[in-house]
């Protein structure tokens, strides 16, 4: 067992996730293409999983009212993006959108951060689901860089049983129900039994 705390354990682990792969880089959207092409991944995803209509984007991208202030991760190979991922911090002007769209507070109140829109683009997904867990590995470092060591969000089974995979644990907030297009559950990562997990797993 590595002799650190949970939050440097996973720290460790982020740190290896980005790293898997050199030909790509996991990094914040800086410019307003970079953005918009996060945008365009998105809308593709929506609608071809059925989630939205494409008729709900006539610009054909797909956004919200927490992408202003949002963190927008990408990765890139070159100037092609593989995956995304959105980071919402916690704000006193407005809940989180899953604290909105379950009713619920999730705790500690204000010091957890939100993943949303995780994405692989479909010709870039594989079984290791690699790009996957590197923008989630980039979420983490980015959070913490916040001073936040919190993560949740929501999530359908098939997507639950993929963080399973790579050593998360959830922690199941509430009930599922019809949330942007899918049948989600409301989730905390549960970081004590996630390192306890990845230890078991030899990931480092």
């Amino acid at each position: 067992m590595i002799d650190t705390t949970p939050v440097e354990f996973l720290d460790q682990v982020a740190q290896r996730l980005i790293k898997t792969n050199p030909d790509v880089r996991y990094a914040i959207a800086q410019s307003p293409a970079e953005i918009e092409t996060i945008y365009r991944l998105r809308y593709r995803t929506v609608t071809e999983q059925g989630w939205s209509k494409s008729e709900d984007y006539p610009d054909g991208q797909e956004r919200d009212e927490y992408d202003d202030e949002a963190i927008h991760i990408g990765c890139w190979q070159g100037a092609t993006l593989l995956a995304t991922i959105r980071l919402i911090l916690p704000s006193a002007r407005h809940p989180l959108p899953a604290e909105t769209g379950y009713g619920i507070q999730i705790e500690p109140y204000q010091q957890v951060v939100e993943c949303s829109r995780a994405i692989v683009a479909p010709e870039y997904r594989d079984r290791s689901h690699e790009l996957f867990f590197g923008v989630l590995g980039r979420s983490w470092i980015e959070s913490r860089a916040r001073g936040f060591r919190e993560l949740c969000g929501t999530m359908t089974e098939r997507i639950i049983r993929i963080h399973e995979q790579g050593g998360f644990v959830m922690e199941i907030l509430g009930e599922p129900h019809l949330y942007l297009g899918a049948v989600r559950y409301p989730v905390k990562f549960d970081i004590p039994r996630s390192v306890s997990k990845m230890q078991q797993m030899g990931l480092l």
